[in-house]
């Protein structure tokens, strides 16, 4: 069958590869590069290269078997790395700091620094152990009756403390979801345990070696056609087959059609929406981050000391806490000459002559409501006639990441390839 994924994100890349095994896949993308690698530098550091990219993308297996897999389909390497993290008030002293220390395949996570001895930080890794051992049991609960549940209400319901809820958990969710700390609280509990619970604290943190160029050239490779800078107007039906119409009125048929952008985009792309797919799409609400690669070190804990390769910092004039990648601990080519730093949402404006990129991205927040969407969604790709598809990481159950994603994409094609 002829196929068109739009939109060239993980997602879109992810339904090529499962897509092209069988059929004829044409990808477009509107910005003239493979969106996954649209925002990245090469950066010289007179070792080579060091391909950096924002987001930088992270995975752990335990959370992301899927993208792992297609990882290793596509015979791309990645490495582990060291991902531990502090917590402190912007321009103070860390009060919560912590190292991994790897023994074989298993990460042992310890209190390090000032952090070792203080008082408050003992209480807080005192209640992140009980936190962490009671994340375990929600399995015993069906998922109507954990969805119910705000992550803010659990703690309350199970006696964590605000110090706990305020100056470590929301912040670090909030952190690892980029929104606000109003929107961490509303989540799910069920969609953040389960996060907790694939042994995201014991397990190795890895990175691609060769940065998303690599990934997005493999996977890319597998499609008929690759078709940048196309901006597509219209998605529409007719009895045996999907037209996509572009700015300049161009027309082209394809017996299905796979939208791999946003939800709300996907609603503006489809000329004749249905009743059903208006309903569904509309329950995915997006919020706006700003992610800068960047050397400007005022953007990093005031004092070196409490330099973690993730560091969260907090102030109460902003409404999410301000997440800084120190990236010389991600990627050792980088040397030490000069420090370089991703942060999201940061708290103060760089000088231009220190970005290195500077970027909006927009991330679905996980609601009851966006897993009553999900449900739709995966009713409407179950009807027999179906031929336009929806794909991306707000169509799969899970923090809106690269893995479900994936899934999402993976899932979606099986059922194409059998309709």
């Amino acid at each position: 069958m002829n196929i068109a994924v739009i939109g060239s994100g993980i997602a879109g890349l992810a339904a090529t590869w499962y897509l092209s095994k069988d059929h004829r896949v044409t990808l477009y993308e509107r910005a003239p590069k493979i969106g996954m690698d649209t925002h990245s530098v090469e950066v010289d550091c007179g070792q080579g290269g060091v391909h950096l990219n924002a987001p930088m993308r992270v995975f752990f297996e335990g959370y992301y078997p899927t993208l792992t897999q297609l990882y290793r389909e596509i015979d791309v390497a990645f490495e582990a790395i060291e991902y531990s993290g502090s917590f402190c008030r912007h321009g103070e002293n860390a009060y919560f700091h912590y190292k991994n220390y790897s023994f074989r395949s298993t990460v042992l996570p310890f209190l390090t620094g000032r952090s070792a001895f203080h008082p408050r930080a003992l209480k807080l890794g005192i209640e992140l152990v009980r936190f962490l051992r009671r994340a375990k049991n929600y399995r015993q609960f069906s998922a109507d009756e954990t969805d119910a549940l705000t992550i803010q209400q659990y703690l309350e319901q199970y006696g964590f403390s605000k110090d706990f809820a305020e100056s470590f958990l929301y912040p670090a969710f909030a952190g690892i979801c980029t929104c606000s700390y109003d929107n961490i609280k509303t989540y799910p509990a069920s969609i953040i345990l389960a996060y907790l619970d694939s042994g995201l604290t014991w397990s190795r943190v890895n990175r691609l070696s060769a940065g998303t160029h690599e990934v997005t050239g493999r996977l890319a490779a597998a499609a008929w056609k690759v078709r940048c800078s196309t901006h597509l107007k219209a998605v529409s039906r007719s009895a045996d087959s999907v037209s996509l119409t572009d700015e300049q009125g161009h027309t082209e048929e394809y017996d299905h059609v796979v939208i791999a952008t946003q939800a709300n985009q996907a609603l503006k792309l489809l000329a004749d929406a249905r009743t059903e797919e208006r309903s569904a799409l509309a329950r995915f609400q997006y919020e706006t981050s700003r992610t800068v690669v960047h050397t400007d070190r005022s953007l990093a804990p005031s004092n070196e000391k409490d330099w973690a390769p993730v560091n969260f910092l907090m102030s109460d004039t902003h409404d999410r806490p301000m997440a800084s990648i120190w990236m010389n601990q991600i990627y050792s080519r980088l040397g030490t000459d000069t420090n370089y730093f991703e942060t999201w949402n940061p708290f103060h404006e760089v000088a231009s002559d220190k970005i290195l990129i500077d970027a909006s991205v927009q991330r679905p927040v996980v609601t009851q409501d966006s897993l009553r969407g999900i449900k739709q969604i995966d009713k409407l790709h179950d009807q027999p006639d179906r031929r336009v598809w929806f794909c991306g990481s707000y169509a799969s159950r899970g923090i809106p990441l690269l893995e479900s994603a994936v899934v999402s994409a993976k899932v979606l094609s099986e059922k194409l390839s059998n309709n």
